[in-house]
């Protein structure tokens, strides 16, 4: 069953009000849609004008709700936290919109603030949100079970997705993912910041024309050339780094070249250059 209505059915019903969620907080709007005995649908945009959360009306109650991909109830708990933007409502009931909410509009508020006061909490526990997590170097060897959902999120962890982007890409509801979050974290599964001490293990040095099997070609890029001039089997990679004055990314990526075109081969650090060129 259709369980969604297009923009163009929204707008063909007749908007009762708008406004400001500045002005009017999402838990008020919708204990006062409630009261008001409305049957129509309730349309939360954000500051750039964008929908975010639909919620229909049928009886007084909220029926069913989507938000940023979430469904149902939670739904409801997700557009609870919007606190700017604007919101729209229309009149009128959609007779196609299948029932995934049988709590009343009042549990519905309650539970979402709850949540919003744990939200805050568990919010405290993280880093900021446009900062990023990194997978754990060397995870716990314990027998740690993980849930499917926890899979889900964990697998979003890759050093280069901030906090924000890991909570969207989740399509969950906020308040569950980072608690999830706080929960890798507190099982050293994942970090809040990159360990680079393996640029003091990994030692890279070239390789003789002798110990080569296969033909190479001249180095793909100047600085690859460069570097490869001073990876002598004596100085590891942070060395090599502040000396070419490089950043990490940059060396990184050169040195995983260099492997790749046999120019150079890692005489310490194996395990944990390997680990990096699987990044």
């Amino acid at each position: 069953m259709n369980t969604t209505m297009t923009t163009s059915d929204i707008q063909a019903g007749l908007k009762a009000f708008e406004g400001d969620i500045a002005e009017l907080p999402i838990p008020e709007l919708l204990q006062f849609i409630h009261i008001s005995g409305r049957d129509g649908v309730l349309v939360v945009s954000d500051v750039a004008g964008k929908p975010r959360a639909v919620l229909h009306y049928a009886d007084a109650n909220i029926i069913h709700a989507t938000c940023d991909g979430i469904t149902g109830r939670d739904a409801v708990f997700a557009s609870i936290a919007f606190t700017t933007g604007r919101f729209e409502f229309y009149r009128g009931k959609a007779s196609y919109i299948e029932r995934t909410i049988e709590e009343n509009v009042q549990n519905l508020i309650l539970e979402g603030l709850r949540r919003m006061d744990e939200l805050s909490h568990v919010a405290s526990l993280l880093p900021k949100d446009h900062e990023p997590l990194f997978l754990a170097p060397e995870p716990p060897h314990d027998d740690i079970r993980l849930t499917a959902k926890e899979w889900r999120v964990l697998s979003l962890v890759n050093g280069k997705r901030s906090i924000r982007q890991i909570l969207d890409a989740a399509q969950r509801e906020e308040s569950e993912v980072r608690g999830i979050l706080v929960g890798l974290l507190a099982a050293d599964l994942i970090v809040d910041r990159r360990d680079d001490s393996y640029l003091d293990a990994i030692v890279p040095r070239q390789l003789r024309q002798s110990e080569l099997r296969e033909t190479r070609y001249a180095p793909p890029t100047l600085i690859a050339n460069l570097l490869l001039k001073s990876c002598d089997g004596r100085r590891n990679a942070r060395e090599l780094m502040l000396e070419m004055k490089l950043d990490e990314r940059q060396l990184v990526e050169e040195l995983k070249l260099l492997v790749r075109t046999h120019w150079i081969v890692i005489t310490a650090g194996e395990e944990q250059f390997r680990r990096l060129a699987q990044e």
